[in-house]
């Protein structure tokens, strides 16, 4: 099965204002564009300690699905920065995940909080159950909305109590999972797929910095469903789960308590202090 571009189920926001195209608003007047034409660029980011965090890569990404549309980005990053921080500031510093969506015929830009459910202490402690699914985008470096594929993933993950969908593509290589990106580990090895491959997370380039770091070798290479057995270890990686390690896919168990996916988490948890330290709005 074929699954095109990003998904979503019906946006939602929550808290008490949103901002439109430069207007603080309140949630209650929110309206959902409610489309499902790949007309709407959009970009999500985590918002702790009054800070979104890596703001600046987040921006560049969304520079880029501009890009890839042949479109200009129609607002400076000083600009998007500003409004981030009145919508932050008029919701009391709250701790969440705040999305933007830029719809590409109204030319309309929304700035709000949605809802999260962000992993347990245990969740980080012991790991998460993943399941596999056989679904690609058609072009994984953009993000448009595609509701369809949301809201498939979602029926599955909640049939069978599942954190996440780690996505299988026609070839039988796993690309990424349906809301973050996917790493391995083997032979004190950290592989992940190629940038081209997969939606380039801003989560995923600090893993990539932090094995810089650290050291570790990182091999980038399309990984086969059939060699998720040799795996040592697994784990995603995203806004919403920061990094996060994996104890079973499907049925399938793995080490969550590997030393060096331990290590890659406690240094990414490090950046993101370092982060709110430094980058108050």
């Amino acid at each position: 099965m074929e699954v095109k571009g990003e998904s979503l189920m019906k946006v939602e926001a929550i808290n008490k204002f949103y901002l439109k195209d430069g207007e603080i608003c309140e949630v209650k007047d929110f309206v959902d564009d409610n489309s499902d034409k790949g007309n709407i660029i959009y970009e999500v980011f985590r918002i702790e300690g009054g800070t979104p965090i890596f703001l600046k890569d987040h921006t560049e990404r969304l520079k880029r699905s501009f890009s890839l549309l042949n479109l200009e980005m129609p607002f400076s990053i000083e600009e998007f920065s500003n409004s981030i921080a009145k919508v932050i500031k008029a919701n009391d510093y709250v701790l969440g995940n705040m999305k933007m969506t830029y719809n590409i015929l109204s030319k309309e830009l929304k700035i709000f909080y949605i809802p999260h459910k962000y992993p347990s202490e245990k969740d980080y402690a012991d790991g998460v159950k993943t399941i596999l699914y056989h679904g690609e985008r058609e072009n994984p470096n953009i993000k448009i909305v595609n509701k369809s594929f949301r809201e498939l993933i979602n029926d599955e993950l909640a049939k069978q109590d599942a954190y996440e969908a780690i996505l299988v593509d026609r070839n039988g290589d796993i690309t990424e999972g349906s809301r973050s990106n996917i790493f391995f580990i083997k032979n004190k090895k950290l592989i992940t797929a190629p940038g081209k491959a997969v939606l380039l997370g801003v989560t995923r380039a600090k893993v990539m910095l932090i094995a810089e770091e650290l050291n570790i070798e990182v091999v980038e290479r399309t990984v086969k469903e059939s060699e998720l057995k040799d795996m040592d270890a697994m784990f995603i990686s995203g806004s919403l789960a920061k990094v996060l390690p994996i104890a079973y896919v499907d049925n399938m168990k793995k080490d969550a308590h590997n030393e060096m996916l331990r290590s890659i988490i406690d240094r990414y948890n490090q950046m993101v202090d370092e982060c709110i330290e430094d980058n108050r709005l």
